[in-house]
């Protein structure tokens, strides 16, 4: 959670509100695409990283240099950042239906509801 408060206030110091006139909602759900695309990157170099990890764990247990249970624990550990990463790409599927959600509705004139909280 302090990774995604750092980013999001990185990404606020860095983002231009130049154009006012952009209505609130749309501003919020374009964060939040921004956002969920940076936590896919993040997760992506996560997952790189474990599977290097992996490589070499696996180079050394053919050599009996490592257990069983220490290799299994690298692949599950690779794993699970397979499928965190598919987790957050959903999530960005997510931020994008609701970004085109609230632009239509603005352009349409229609009131936005209150805004969902960001899954966990």
């Amino acid at each position: 959670m302090k990774h995604a408060i750092l980013i999001f206030s990185l990404f606020i110091g860095s983002y231009s509100f130049a154009d006012d006139t952009e209505n609130v909602y749309i501003k919020l759900y374009r964060q939040r695409l921004e956002i969920s695309k940076i936590e896919v990157k993040k997760q992506l170099a996560q997952l790189e990283l474990d599977l290097k990890t992996l490589d070499r764990m696996e180079k050394l247990h053919g050599r009996s240099m490592v257990t069983d249970q220490a290799l299994d624990e690298h692949r599950s550990n690779a794993r699970i950042s397979e499928l965190n990463v598919e987790d957050l790409k959903v999530k960005v599927m997510e931020a994008q239906a609701m970004l085109d959600i609230a632009k239509e509705r603005i352009n349409l004139g229609l009131d936005m509801p209150i805004c969902p909280s960001v899954s966990q």
